[in-house]
């Protein structure tokens, strides 16, 4: 009865030593991290925006870009409207800041 006992004990141990360890959760952005970019996005295929707000202010965008831990977020130049980039900007998007709306991303 022992045996069956350490056996099954050892059975389990090896199982949880296999199971995937827990990720952690993704690093919370402060919103002042969020720094305006001197380039922009037109033109960039594949980006994943939110829905946008309408009538924003900077500050509530940076509040509201940290709070869903956005890698980004792009808002009108006289705040009629904002979004936030839901994934990461590609690395080869890149185009003149005045084809696009002013991009902020977490620094």
């Amino acid at each position: 009865m022992q045996i069956r006992f350490t056996l099954i004990a050892l059975t389990l141990s090896a199982i949880a030593a296999c199971a995937p360890a827990p990720k952690a959760p993704p690093k919370a952005i402060d919103a002042a991290s969020y720094q305006k970019q001197d380039f922009g996005f037109n033109g960039c295929e594949g980006l994943s925006w939110s829905a946008q707000r309408k009538n924003v202010s900077l500050e509530a965008m940076r509040a509201w870009a940290a709070s869903e831990n956005a890698p980004g977020f792009a808002i009108h130049p006289r705040g009629l409207f904002g979004q936030l980039l839901t994934a990461p900007l590609p690395e080869d998007c890149r185009s003149k800041a005045t084809l696009s709306w002013p991009l902020y991303l977490a620094g």
